[in-house]
């Protein structure tokens, strides 16, 4: 007796007379195809055999996918080397497989051109602000849940902390211990594209109420905890990062640790102080003796070496389990402000 091999997606094609993108767009893409063609495709399948695999065709019945777009700010391989962004990540994983949905990380940083009107997801959560102006305008076009997470935009709901609040908190503690610095610096991230303005610039020169972005808020809220204590701001310098991570990072703190010689370092996250803390002990400027160091995230590896870091906690496990509740549930809370808490650290004096 011959022996009976399964139906293929090729041989399907060719007993359907159609191509074999057509077959794949039945099942991974159905609004390719009209809603006649579809059941057709779907219906032979079914008689001759053919298995696409039970959620491509729960996703043609039904139009759900069971799957949950995540869509993060900066290239794969540094938001899967960001400890924040992997506990955000951690929340949201824990609430889409209570309820049996799958995770698709998608890079949507400015230099990722690929086009996300191929994807298919039954909702997005949109962590940090996009670099690209397509982002949010193809999405919400869709019609699905939209989640954002650390900014917010109309009638969007979003998840997130007061950034402002933190970042003046945390300054304030530290100027408290007696701290008045001559040469603050903050190492901003994320301020602004690399082509606006140059990496470095004094303070003056910036309209801080021009950035309505987390670090914009955070920004504001240092500036505001230094002009408070009566401290001059105008000829602070602003260093801004396009990311903290990646190995260019330690260089570019390198110089500006050598350049700017600050005697106070504001970093808008734990690991740019981190990447400023080994700098310091390579230039052999002792923290916090010469430099106060101030961080932000509460990261475990900023309480894993001394001095530990003086910086902000944020709750991002739970930020992750928020944002995914929403998206699955619209009845679930719109707004989510997230608290924070000061780590009173040795690195700021």
């Amino acid at each position: 007796m011959p022996k009976k091999y399964p139906m293929t997606q090729k041989a399907l094609a060719a007993r359907l007379q159609v191509s074999v993108a057509t077959i794949s767009n039945a099942f991974n893409r159905p609004d390719q195809l009209s809603a006649a063609l579809r059941d057709h495709i779907l219906r032979e399948a079914g008689r001759l055999g053919y298995r696409h695999g039970q959620s491509a065709g729960r996703a043609l019945r039904t139009g759900k996918t069971d799957t949950i777009a995540i869509v993060l700010p900066d290239p794969l391989a540094n938001s899967l080397s960001d400890a924040i962004a992997m506990q955000l990540l951690q929340g949201i994983g824990q609430i889409l497989e209570s309820q049996g949905y799958r995770m698709l990380l998608i890079a949507a940083n400015a230099g990722q051109q690929q086009s996300l009107s191929g994807v298919s997801a039954d909702g997005y959560i949109i962590y940090g602000e996009p670099q690209r102006a397509d982002i949010l305008p193809t999405l919400v076009s869709e019609g699905r849940p939209i989640v954002t997470v650390d900014f917010r935009r109309e009638n969007l709901p979003c998840v997130c902390i007061d950034n402002y609040r933190a970042a003046y908190d945390v300054v304030s503690y530290a100027l408290a211990t007696g701290r008045h610095p001559a040469a603050p610096v903050i190492a901003a991230l994320g301020l602004f594209p690399a082509n606006k303005h140059a990496a470095a610039c004094r303070l003056a020169e910036l309209n801080v109420n021009n950035f309505c972005s987390l670090a914009g808020e955070r920004l504001r809220g240092y500036v505001d905890a230094m002009v408070d204590a009566g401290i001059g701001t105008d000829d602070m310098i602003v260093w801004n990062f396009n990311s903290h991570a990646g190995p260019e990072i330690a260089a570019q703190m390198g110089q500006l640790i050598d350049r700017c010689r600050p005697d106070m370092l504001i970093c808008m996250s734990d690991m740019l102080a981190l990447h400023a803390q080994s700098q310091a002990e390579q230039q052999k400027i002792s923290v916090p003796g010469q430099l106060a160091l101030i961080g932000f995230d509460g990261i475990e590896a900023g309480q894993l070496r001394m001095p530990y870091l003086t910086t902000v906690r944020q709750d991002s496990v739970l930020k992750g389990r928020y944002a995914a509740q929403r998206v699955l549930d619209e009845n679930a809370p719109s707004f989510r402000l997230i608290g924070t808490s000061v780590i009173y650290g040795q690195s700021a004096g």
